[in-house]
């Protein structure tokens, strides 16, 4: 088990994978740009990178907070940076990817039955923001 922090070079070697998930983790980092330009570096040629996190709608306009809760019962907040939609799309290409697919994904769109106040409340409003992208 290998752990790594996003703030520093990651521990791997240059064009070393194929495929790259990164999920629900850039709103929490302060430096998105220097994250994605590890994860070019690490990306073999042709190689693809999927980067999914909550949609900057639901952090800025309806304040949503990832929180995580202790063995002792304590709540503990994660920061959110303020990115914009842009923003993601920005460092992804800056980093040298080639994007190929983002989908804004509304509350609408999900499950009525398991999730009916949103959809009701807040139909319009973009829950996730979904990037697929590619290092020519």
């Amino acid at each position: 088990l290998l752990f790594a922090s996003l703030k520093s070079a990651l521990p791997f070697q240059s064009e070393q994978f194929d495929f790259l998930i990164c999920a629900l983790v850039l709103t929490h980092v302060p430096d998105i740009a220097g994250v994605l330009r590890e994860f070019y570096r690490v990306m073999s040629p042709g190689g693809h990178l999927i980067v999914t996190d909550f949609h900057p709608d639901v952090i800025h306009n309806l304040g949503w907070r990832t929180s995580r809760v202790s063995e002792l019962g304590i709540t503990f907040l994660f920061p959110n940076m303020p990115y914009t939609r842009a923003d993601y799309l920005d460092a992804m290409t800056s980093a040298g990817f080639t994007l190929q697919r983002v989908v804004d994904v509304p509350m609408g769109t999900l499950p009525k039955d398991d999730y009916a106040l949103l959809v009701r409340d807040y139909p319009d409003t973009n829950l996730c923001l979904v990037a697929l992208a590619q290092k020519e």
